[in-house]
């Protein structure tokens, strides 16, 4: 069997599991029906304690951005508390939009073996699980139309119970329906903006935005002119991503570096920590190799001009950040996950009947991403940065944003 209809019975059937379910299941549920708006009176009205659910990857949680700037509007107040990986407080640093996280790791956000309950991770996900479900939150909210999510939040200790549970009695005291980018085929970030909405009464927030001090810009400046940057165009690469289906080869990178125009004056060569740069840059024009942590990665985009990019949480921080983006698409969609800006650019093979596969690719190799091309990259590329001019270096304390107050991160160790 396709392996990709193979996940969708399986998606259906546990759904159809968790209806079945008492478990964790609320006396009360907000939208039986998919087609009846959603009910916010069935929530506390002034929440003090809210949770969300962010337990995938970097690219998804800054997703989540239109969900948190709109609960951090209209409850100044109140801890917002995230759970899910270990980065997730220092993706957010200093931004305001968390004031504690929880580490809740779960096995199925692994590649493979996602289900070997005997492994050490599932022993590890029951203890972290034992300690959240100490916690006492008035709102528990989670933006992912998934049972395995909606599972966690009915067996959480919560007030109100907040999800997409596609509208069906999943035991949520408030279901939010179906997500909007699958009924409506838009950018998945809409999905925490509608939340986001039916939570506040306030409008939908616009695309994720992270906003970087001007002294944050000036420091990571300082850092580029002592490896060599004098003036001219910032290029940032990240030749990474989280699924190996999703990586392009690192001699087409090197393809693409050599091409570069001349009005390029500093490569940033972006590798997670302890990571070799798997490509040889160009000797001609300076460069840095940039290991650091999520909130000085959003200070260096603040001030490159481009990043060139495959469809990963480097290319989504990117892109929140302001910074222009060329990305390389394979197995997902652009219009569900793609950079944020009209500026930016996607390359992908068209067509590809197989998209989207999820990462559950039905060939011995993802033709998706071997069929991208250096040439059209370096085209997208070139394009880019034709239309950029003026470098950011020369004019970011123009274009400066302001840092949130809130510096204070407390982690929960569990």
């Amino acid at each position: 069997m396709n392996p990709l209809k193979r996940k969708g019975r399986l998606r259906k059937l546990a759904w159809s599991l968790l209806n079945l379910c008492p478990l964790g299941r609320s006396r009360r549920n907000a939208n039986a029906n998919a087609t009846t708006a959603p009910d916010p009176s069935l929530v506390i009205e002034a929440p003090a304690r809210i949770g969300v659910i962010l337990q995938w990857g970097i690219g998804d949680a800054v997703l989540a951005i239109p969900l948190l700037s709109a609960l951090r509007k209209r409850y100044p107040s109140a801890s917002i508390e995230l759970i899910g990986k270990p980065w997730l407080s220092d993706l957010f640093k200093a931004t305001g939009w968390c004031d504690r996280a929880h580490h809740l790791v779960p096995p199925w956000t692994n590649y493979s073996g996602k289900y070997r309950i005997w492994k050490p991770e599932w022993r590890r996900f029951a203890r972290q699980f034992r300690n959240v479900r100490r916690e006492r939150f008035d709102w528990l909210i989670g933006i992912r139309h998934d049972p395995r999510e909606v599972l966690q939040i009915r067996l959480m200790n919560a007030a109100s119970k907040i999800g997409f549970g596609g509208g069906s009695a999943v035991g949520l005291d408030l279901d939010l329906g179906l997500p909007p980018h699958r009924k409506d085929d838009t950018h998945v970030s809409r999905d925490a903006a509608v939340a986001g909405a039916a939570l506040t009464g306030q409008p939908p927030e616009g695309m994720p935005t992270f906003q970087v001090s001007s002294e944050a810009s000036r420091r990571v400046l300082a850092q580029f002119k002592e490896q060599g940057y004098r003036a001219g165009l910032i290029v940032a690469i990240s030749h990474s991503a989280g699924h190996p289906i999703r990586r392009w080869e690192p001699t087409r990178f090197e393809a693409v570096l050599a091409k570069l125009p001349a009005q390029v004056g500093f490569l940033v060569l972006i590798a997670e920590p302890g990571d070799a740069i798997p490509y040889t840059p160009p000797s001609h024009i300076p460069s840095i190799h940039w290991q650091s942590s999520l909130s000085e990665l959003r200070a260096m985009f603040s001030v490159a001009d481009l990043v060139l990019a495959t469809d990963s949480g480097m290319m989504h921080v990117a892109s929140a950040c302001g910074c222009r983006v060329v990305a390389i698409f394979g197995p997902q969609r652009p219009t569900w996950f793609g950079p944020y800006s009209e500026e930016d650019r996607t390359i992908l093979v068209e067509p590809m009947p197989c998209r989207p596969c999820f990462d559950a690719c039905i060939y011995s190799k993802p033709i998706c991403m071997i069929g991208v091309t250096s040439d059209a990259v370096s085209d997208a590329v070139h394009e880019s940065l034709r239309q950029q001019g003026k470098s950011k270096a020369e004019i970011f304390s123009d274009h400066a944003g302001t840092t949130p107050t809130s510096d204070s991160i407390k982690v929960s160790e569990q």
